[in-house]
């Protein structure tokens, strides 16, 4: 074939293809999207994510620190939350992303009326703990809270006063008298009329007097029922929720019975 044949048949094809391409507003090829692009794209994308499942689009923000979640995610995981919170204590709703306390009020919004219920049942301040009795077949509580007995401070303070006195004319040795007259001036130092009640005064009355009473306990067993209603009694003058927590398992660590 001759060579002018070729090279005119290559004129030709390329004077065709530079016709179509002037009348193109867009090139052929695909443009190429910048380094920067990609990323600013790829943020957007994990920005509209809920932070829980990284798959679905949020259409939940919190209000206190702004983080984002689907209501299903956020729904679940206040359900099991509330569903792990049986402990003595109150079990505060966390953000579980940067764990900042949720208000009540906000995350209640989420979940059922149930769920809002059970949590106020096991999230009280101050929760007795309870035991099974297989004798009576029920569940005994050795410490009431403070809230639900309905005892002013100055009446529990004059029981307590009264029931020493009690405990005392009731020894049967002088070791025992001698022991009884300790707590009982411990007490009237701590509590006397006028004085005010610091932080921590109570827990140490609970610390210094409850081993007192177990002490005479082990010398006169026939004491123990009027022991251990001083230290029931003792227990329940704390008023700070976690310290009231430590003075009831104090109390049941010196006092494992309860006789009725």
């Amino acid at each position: 074939m001759p060579a002018i044949f070729l090279r005119t048949l290559s004129f030709i094809i390329g004077w065709v293809y530079r016709l179509i391409s002037s009348h193109h507003h867009y090139p052929l090829t695909p443009k190429k999207t910048t380094k920067a692009e990609d990323e600013m794209n790829n943020m957007y994308f994990w920005l509209q994510r809920c932070s829980i499942c990284l798959d679905q689009t949020y259409n939940l923000c919190l209000e206190s620190c702004r983080d984002q979640f689907c209501k299903d995610c956020f729904s679940r995981y206040i359900e099991e939350t509330v569903n792990q919170s049986w402990g003595l204590g109150v079990t505060r709703i966390k953000c579980p992303v940067c764990q900042e306390i949720i208000n009540q009020a906000e995350w209640s919004r989420y979940v059922s009326p149930e769920i809002v219920a059970k949590y106020n049942k096991f999230n009280q301040p101050y929760r007795p703990y309870s035991r099974y009795c297989i004798t009576c077949q029920h569940s005994i509580s050795p410490c009431q809270s403070p809230n639900a007995q309905g005892i002013s401070r100055e009446s529990r303070l004059a029981n307590i006063a009264k029931d020493l006195d009690l405990l005392s004319k009731s020894a049967k040795n002088a070791s025992l008298s001698i022991l009884i007259h300790e707590a009982t001036q411990h007490f009237l130092s701590t509590c006397q009329k006028g004085s005010t009640f610091r932080v921590g005064r109570t827990q140490e009355l609970c610390q210094q007097v409850i081993p007192i009473l177990h002490q005479v306990v082990l010398n006169q067993m026939d004491l123990y029922c009027l022991a251990s209603s001083i230290s029931k009694q003792l227990v329940a003058l704390e008023i700070i929720p976690e310290a009231w927590k430590h003075a009831q398992f104090r109390h049941i660590s010196y006092f494992p019975m309860e006789i009725w």
